[in-house]
């Protein structure tokens, strides 16, 4: 990584809420994708002065997007919440043979479009059920795909996290993080998620 200011680019942006997180971290995005148009119309309200990518007025869908065509900006850290309906234990567990299991594809397909310059870290956020579907196929699928890309990922790489114990928000309701990291640019991709006692609401996660 470079000493200039990181910054991110956003699949399956919904209205923002990842964005808002790495923006406060001091993590700039670049340029969003989202297919839903009242979607894109609250991240605008939340987030001003963010690409959200169009195509002639009307907000892009991720399986027509290429890098070259929409001349998207190269980023170091690109983060998708991809659907989760397939993978989730409350759904029909299709997995990757429902068309919206298969758009996780597509994050690898944009990554691969960078060629040289692609992302530095990915970060994907999914229902937990997706580390344990089909006998733990799912994710078996999911990791090989990674790997392929050229990223550092394995299990310690990923962690539940609770967003009520972390963040303002009243709902519990544990998703799985992944974090990949390119083998171009780090020695091994270990990552040591921080500690978080789900007792303790930090001052700093309160309203």
């Amino acid at each position: 990584m470079s000493d200039q200011p990181l910054k991110a680019g956003a699949l399956f942006a919904g209205i923002g809420g990842f964005c808002i997180g790495f923006e406060k971290a001091g993590i700039a995005t670049s340029w969003a994708i989202e297919n839903d148009p009242m979607s894109v119309l609250t991240y605008r309200r939340n987030i001003k002065n963010v690409r959200a990518i169009e195509n002639d007025g009307v907000p892009a869908s991720i399986k027509d997007v290429t890098v070259s065509a929409y001349d998207l900006e190269p980023v170091d850290i690109l983060h998708a919440g991809f659907p989760c309906q397939s993978f989730s234990q409350a759904g029909e567990r299709k997995g990757f043979d429902d068309p919206r299991g298969k758009l996780f594809y597509e994050i690898l397909r944009i990554v691969a479009d960078f060629k040289d310059r692609k992302p530095s870290v990915i970060v994907l956020e999914n229902s937990p059920h997706i580390r344990h579907g089909e006998g733990g196929s799912w994710f078996i699928e999911l990791t090989k795909e990674i790997k392929k890309a050229g990223y550092w990922f394995r299990e310690s790489n990923c962690a539940e996290l609770d967003p009520y114990v972390l963040t303002p928000l009243p709902q519990k309701r544990i998703r799985l993080f992944m974090v990949a990291f390119s083998t171009d640019k780090f020695r091994n991709g270990k990552l040591n998620f921080p500690k978080v006692d789900p007792e303790v609401k930090t001052e700093s996660c309160r309203v």
